[in-house]
């Protein structure tokens, strides 16, 4: 898959990025994970060990701040 190099709003150039997912331990990279969220003991939003998961990259627009996201394998 090809990223983006200008914003789909404004055509501005845009820089590719990550969004940190902040918990009690510190911040990790957002990961998109398929199905629907599982209730665990500590949180209702567990997701089960045998979903697939990928890292999420997102693209930011240098001008307008626009924010685009893409789940991919290869990131």
């Amino acid at each position: 898959m090809s990223h983006p190099t200008k914003c789909a709003k404004c055509q501005g150039e845009v820089e590719s990025g990550f969004m940190v997912d902040h918990t009690d331990v510190g911040g990790h990279q957002a990961m998109w994970a398929s199905g629907a969220p599982i209730q665990t003991f500590s949180s209702a939003t567990g997701v089960a060990k045998s979903e697939k998961k990928l890292a999420v990259v997102t693209f930011r627009c240098a001008k307008c701040g626009y924010l685009e996201s893409f789940a991919t394998n290869a990131a």
